[in-house]
């Protein structure tokens, strides 16, 4: 090897090695800087879905979040559970905040699960899935309207849609959040 290229090549080197650290360096920074408004972001649209979905309700407490309570219940897909209430009293059901992933990407939706154990709508927060929209039709039109799907029925409904495995992932979000909903509104008024 000539030193002329050997020069070259450790020149170089050294000048990609210097690039990817300022570009990391500026990345941490950007994201730095973001992260609190993009925390706040999501925040707000659980917020505006949790309202879509029961829109009387005056107040959404929260009853698990998976950051401090997850050892309890070991949830696979919940994050987050309020109560759905009108003044103190009046309660309408369970809201949950799902996530879940496989090959073709991810999924978020706030889910509202009714006293009697049936769905009350579904809205999608995030989805990164390969077919992305047929996925949000297939909730569309499959869990919102007027139909209200009970939690038994959750398992039976058909998943065949053009993206069966986002729509998979989506029910299997469902009944896990049917199960907490049955847990916990059993424990509250049982």
């Amino acid at each position: 090897m000539k030193k002329e290229n050997l020069k070259l090549y450790l020149k170089t080197t050294l000048t990609l090695c210097i690039m990817a650290g300022v570009s990391a360096g500026v990345v941490g920074l950007v994201n730095y800087f973001t992260a609190p408004t993009i925390a706040t972001n999501s925040i707000i649209r659980e917020e505006n879905a949790c309202k879509e979905i029961y829109s009387s309700a005056t107040s959404f407490s929260e009853e698990f979040n998976a950051e401090e309570d997850n050892e309890e219940f070991n949830f696979k897909y919940i994050e987050k559970a309020w109560r759905a209430l009108n003044g103190s009293s009046d309660f309408y059901g369970f809201v949950f905040r799902c996530s879940g992933s496989n090959a073709y990407g991810s999924i978020s939706i706030i889910v509202g699960f009714n006293k009697d154990y049936s769905i009350e709508r579904v809205e999608v927060v995030e989805n990164t899935e390969s077919f992305a929209t047929t996925v949000n039709d297939y909730i569309k039109t499959t869990y919102n309207g007027d139909n209200h799907v009970q939690y038994d029925d959750i398992s039976d409904i058909d998943v065949a849609c053009g993206a069966t495995y986002g729509a998979k992932l989506v029910r299997s979000m469902l009944v896990e959040a049917g199960t907490a909903s049955k847990d916990f509104i059993g424990e509250t008024h049982g």
